[in-house]
């Protein structure tokens, strides 16, 4: 708890004074912290990561692909849950009609359809589990990318931090513009696929 508080009156120390220094240093992208006795550059950066997954080719293809495994699931979802229906409401019929021979024979049938039904919830469960660590694989793989693109951006050292900013769990409450990287992230992220 107190690290976190740490971290976070640190953050905010260094994000007032790269505010206060925007008039002070023709310098985009560099704060100043001053103590008592020195002064510490502080170099940071933003890259907006909801920009990079709309427009990053590979998250785009990775996204579609997903997408459709998940469409082709519901799909085969769909029809094994038809066929299912179906199969119950020949059954029940069948019995109300009094077709079964023997009672053991309608037991057969009930205990035929319930284990449809437990087969299709295994599917189901299966699917959705194929789908979460395929999702994770690609997550697992953007993330990679990413860290290979800053690393090459930021080769020259230029930056001490560079963060993340998602517009629905916002980690920077505000930045200059100037400190946003994303165009410049990305340009590189889509050129590396060409190659």
């Amino acid at each position: 708890m107190k690290k976190t508080l740490l971290v976070a009156v640190t953050l905010f120390v260094a994000m007032t004074a790269c505010k206060k220094n925007e008039q002070q240093t023709p310098i985009a992208n560099v704060c100043t912290i001053s103590t008592d006795s020195t002064n510490v550059i502080f170099p940071v950066a933003y890259v907006n990561t909801d920009t990079l997954l709309a427009k990053y080719e590979f998250a785009i293809q990775k996204n579609e692909e997903l997408q459709k495994k998940q469409e082709d699931s519901q799909l085969e979802l769909a029809k094994k849950s038809q066929k299912l229906q179906k199969d119950y409401e020949d059954v029940m019929k069948k019995m109300q009609n009094g077709i079964y021979a023997t009672q053991q024979r309608a037991e057969q049938e009930q205990n035929r359809i319930l284990k449809q039904q437990q087969d299709l919830e295994n599917l189901e469960a299966k699917l959705t589990k194929d789908l979460l660590a395929e999702n994770d694989k690609i997550n697992h793989q953007l993330r990679d990318s990413l860290n290979v693109a800053l690393k090459i951006y930021n080769a020259d050292g230029r930056y001490k931090m560079i963060f993340g900013n998602i517009i629905a769990d916002p980690t920077i409450l505000w930045a200059d513009e100037s400190t946003d990287i994303t165009n410049d992230i990305l340009d590189l992220l889509n050129s590396r696929l060409k190659k």
